[in-house]
């Protein structure tokens, strides 16, 4: 149930990798990975190299289990995103990560994938904001639930760290980053995503 819910959560995600990745990329970056279902769904869609880095032992351990000898486009790394080196990449995925890391370490992130990025590539985010506000609240109350039952399986963010969409735009901008295009995730899901296209 949780990735059936999951995967219905990621079509736009899912929607936009398939439009905004350039059909020349052949090194894709997932930036927490978790279990590896983007990395996997994204290397069947677009036939390329993905390469899947997560902090959580145990996350790592079943993505890379459950991708080994099925997915030879596909593997993982285990690290933490506000420290490990990132490769030359032709795109790169942050999909409901940034969330659980201190402002501190979002910059870092952020500047790390600036100077990542190929000419010509991107970087999507996907995260939470605030709005709606009875989005915010809700998954607010859930991630903290999660967070708290230690559902990442590494040392977060007691609370999640969610920013307005102002917040969002100024943080990525400081990072030498361009917004390309902000979409507002419009679903009966009650999470209040948003997603940014960036380029350098």
């Amino acid at each position: 149930m949780q990735v059936w819910a999951r995967l219905i959560c990621l079509q736009p995600v899912l929607r936009a990798i398939e439009q905004h990745v350039p059909h020349f990329a052949e090194r894709l970056i997932d930036l927490g990975s978790g279990y590896g279902l983007v990395s996997v769904l994204t290397a069947m869609r677009r036939g390329r190299a993905v390469l899947g880095i997560e902090a959580s032992p145990s996350r790592f351990a079943i993505a890379r289990q459950a991708t080994t000898g099925h997915f030879p486009n596909v593997s993982f790394q285990q690290g933490d995103i506000a420290q490990i080196s990132l490769p030359p990449s032709d795109a790169i995925l942050l999909i409901d990560v940034l969330c659980l890391i201190t402002d501190e370490a979002q910059a870092v992130v952020l500047e790390n994938c600036a100077n990542a990025l190929c000419p010509d590539s991107i970087l999507i985010i996907k995260d939470n904001t605030t709005t709606p506000r009875w989005k915010y609240l809700y998954t607010n109350l859930e991630e903290r639930v999660k967070l708290w039952m230690g559902t990442y399986g590494f040392r977060a963010q007691m609370q999640p760290n969610y920013h307005p969409p102002e917040a969002w735009r100024q943080l990525i901008t400081k990072a030498n980053l361009r917004i390309e295009e902000e979409c507002f995730i419009r679903s009966i899901a009650p999470y209040p995503g948003v997603i940014y296209l960036c380029r350098k």
